[in-house]
């Protein structure tokens, strides 16, 4: 539904989204397809299947950034590299539990410090991201923990620390229809901002942000494509000032592969979203 673009926002930014992968027959092999070359901006690069192998940024026609695809043979996402020239600067390794669909483990590795750092994630029964625990050389750092009503919105989540004490954590309530009115985001115990949700023939059409003084820190709006689909959100600042914009991009067949965030009219960073759920971070 389209109120969930709020908290998957939030998750993309806390790199805590649910990574449920489609997988496929066979292992996906043979040639590659190309888009068209770009000056400036991203190009990707195909396999026959119609799997990303890759997302090349340009500037001025020079390379400047390149993000590498590998897949298991079920056709899951095994490995995403981050290279800069010839350099890894980082990786991301997947493991995933005994449906072979959902995303077990993650490991991310980086050049800056060589510190391996691993993502744990655990699953209620109906399939939801219970917790995700985060490791660094296998020494636990803290969690991000979830809880869901009957309909399988997020009601509560938190943060915690190496010792499971919570940092902060977030309170959500709901309009009788079962979409999410607000939510309320409490650190260490006290409430430091919140946001309520307006919806228009059930699709979310803005949300205001307020501190906890009930003033206003900001807005987002949601317009819509012919399809239903989110074609742009615009945000504001508290005085209303339109101050960028996020464009949503789909394929033929609907699905949303691409956001760009734009400033003054110039596209500033973006996410690539693969057909296995997982998004990459780039930037102009």
């Amino acid at each position: 539904m389209p109120h969930k673009i709020i908290s998957r926002a939030l998750a993309a930014i806390l790199l805590l989204s649910c990574l449920t992968l489609a997988a496929c027959n066979s292992k996906d092999s043979g040639g590659t397809k190309e888009t068209e070359a770009v000056t400036d901006g991203t190009t990707y690069e195909y396999s026959a299947k119609g799997k990303v192998l890759s997302a090349i940024t340009y500037e001025g026609g020079v390379e400047i950034s390149r993000i590498e695809y590998d897949y298991w043979p079920s056709g899951n996402v095994k490995t995403i590299d981050f290279l800069e020239g010839d350099v890894t600067v980082e990786s991301w390794n997947f493991i995933y539990g005994d449906d072979n669909i959902t995303v077990r483990r993650r490991v991310r590795n980086y050049t800056e410090d060589g510190l391996p750092c691993s993502d744990i994630y655990d699953y209620d029964e109906n399939g939801n991201l219970q917790k995700l625990s985060t490791y660094e050389e296998d020494v636990y750092c803290g969690s991000y923990q979830y809880t869901y009503n009957a309909d399988g919105e997020t009601t509560y989540s938190c943060q915690t620390d190496a010792n499971d004490d919570v940092i902060n954590y977030t309170e959500y309530i709901f309009y009788e229809d079962g979409t999410t009115q607000a939510g309320y985001y409490y650190e260490y115990g006290s409430l430091s901002r919140y946001w309520i949700n307006t919806y228009e023939n059930g699709n979310i059409v803005s949300v205001v942000f307020y501190d906890n003084k009930d003033t206003v820190m900001s807005r987002t709006e949601y317009t819509y494509d012919s399809n239903g689909n989110v074609s742009k959100a615009l945000f504001y600042d508290a005085a209303g000032i339109l101050v960028g914009h996020m464009e949503s991009l789909y394929n033929d067949a609907g699905f949303h592969y691409k956001d760009i965030y734009y400033e003054n009219g110039q596209p500033i960073y973006g996410y690539n979203y693969t057909e296995e759920g997982i998004s990459t971070y780039f930037e102009y």
